[in-house]
C-alpha cells in the first residue's frame, strides 16, 4: 500500500493485516508473521517488509537485527519511539556505525524469526542478531488460535485437543471445574514445557549456525508483562484473563530463567525478565502503548554495559571509554 498522501494511521495493525487478507486469504497468518507489505502513514510506515526506524549517525555497513513480537515492531507508537528506534538513539549517541532494524512481527515466536531469519533477512558476518523473546513463547499462542503457524505435531495435537477440552466443558457445565482443574490445567503446563524445549533447541541451533558464519548472536528474555499484571493488580485488555495463560507463562519463564544460567545458555540468553521490577516507573503493557516504555527498556536492558545485549558490539569510540 502505497499512499500518495501519508494519512495518519489509526490502527496499523489492523490496516497492514487487511492487507496481508486481501494479498492471501489462505495463509494470512504465516504473512502476517514473514513479509509485511508496503504501508506508509505520517506515524507508522513498512518499507521493504520491516517498520521504519531512525537512521544510523554514521555510514553503516552493519546491522543490528532486532527480531521479537509486537513489543519490537510497537504499532502503537510513532516510528522514532520504537523499542529499536530508542535503541539506535542510542547507538547515534555513541556514534557507532550500525544500522537498528526492526525485524518484529505481531505474535511472533523464536520458532519463526529464526526460520524467516535464515529465509529473508541473511546476516552477513559482522551483523548481531538480538532475538528478544519470552511473552509469546509460552505456548499460549498455539492453544488459543487454531491456526497458528508452527513446526512439530506433538504440540499441534496437544493444543488441538486443549481448545476442544475447552468447548466441552463450556457444554457439560456440572464437569467444567472438574475437566479444567484435572485435565486442562495440567495439559497446559505440559505444552508449556514442550514449547520451551522447542524454543532452547531453536536458540542455540541458531546461536551455533550465525556463530560459524561470523554474526553475533544474543537471545534477551524480555520483562514479563504477564507477571506484572497479576502481581501489582493491573490491568490492560490486551492481557487475556485466562488460568491457563497464567500457567504457560509462570512454567515457561521459571524454565526460561534455569536455563539461562546453564553453561550451554550463557552466552546465548540474557534475563532480562526481572530487569524492571526495582524500577518506580512499571508498565504493564509498555512497549505496546508508552514511548517513555520503550526508552527505559531500551536503556535499562540494552545501554547497560554489564548487561548489554549490545556487548558484542566494539563500541571503541564510546566517550565513557579510555582514549
Amino acid at each position: 500500500m502505497k499512499c500518495s498522501e501519508p494519512h495518519r494511521a489509526s490502527d496499523p495493525k489492523a490496516e497492514v493485516s487487511a492487507l496481508i487478507l486481501a494479498r492471501d486469504p489462505i495463509n494470512a497468518m504465516e504473512h502476517d508473521l514473514s513479509h509485511l507489505p508496503e504501508y506508509h502513514a505520517t506515524d507508522f510506515n513498512i518499507d521493504g517488509g520491516l517498520r521504519r526506524t531512525l537512521a544510523p549517525a554514521a555510514v553503516a555497513d552493519r546491522r543490528l537485527l532486532l527480531c521479537g513480537g509486537s513489543t519490537v515492531i510497537c504499532s502503537d507508537v510513532a516510528d522514532h519511539e520504537t523499542l529499536p528506534s530508542h535503541l539506535q538513539t542510542f547507538l547515534n549517541a555513541e556514534m557507532v556505525p550500525i544500522r537498528v532494524e526492526n525485524w518484529g512481527r505481531w505474535g511472533s515466536t523464536v520458532e519463526n524469526r529464526a526460520f524467516y531469519l535464515r529465509r529473508v533477512a541473511r546476516p552477513r558476518a559482522g551483523d548481531l542478531v538480538v532475538i528478544y523473546f519470552g511473552v509469546n513463547d509460552t505456548g499460549y499462542r498455539l492453544y488459543n488460535h487454531a491456526r497458528y503457524p508452527t513446526n512439530g505435531s506433538a504440540r499441534k495435537i496437544l493444543a488441538m485437543t486443549m481448545r476442544l477440552l475447552r468447548a466441552s466443558s463450556h457444554r457439560a457445565r456440572g464437569f467444567r471445574p472438574i475437566l479444567r482443574l484435572f485435565v486442562i490445567l495440567p495439559l497446559s503446563g505440559l505444552l508449556a514445557v514442550m514449547t520451551v524445549f522447542v524454543t532452547l533447541k531453536a536458540l542455540r541451533r541458531e546461536y551455533q549456525h550465525w556463530d560459524s558464519l561470523g554474526v553475533g548472536f544474543l537471545a534477551v528474555l524480555q520483562p514479563n508483562l504477564v507477571d506484572y499484571s497479576q502481581r501489582h493488580g493491573l490491568r490492560d485488555d490486551r492481557v487475556p484473563r485466562s488460568l491457563e495463560l497464567s500457567i504457560m507463562n509462570r512454567c515457561a519463564y521459571t524454565l526460561y530463567r534455569r536455563a539461562s544460567k546453564l553453561a550451554r545458555f550463557k552466552s546465548v540468553i540474557v534475563d532480562a525478565s526481572r530487569r524492571l521490577d526495582d524500577s518506580l516507573d512499571r508498565y504493564l503493557d509498555w512497549s505496546h502503548l508508552d514511548s517513555r516504555g520503550n526508552k527505559l527498556i531500551a536503556s535499562a536492558i540494552f545501554q547497560d554495559p554489564d548487561f548489554s545485549a549490545l556487548q558484542l558490539l566494539p563500541i571503541g569510540t564510546s566517550s565513557s571509554d579510555p582514549a
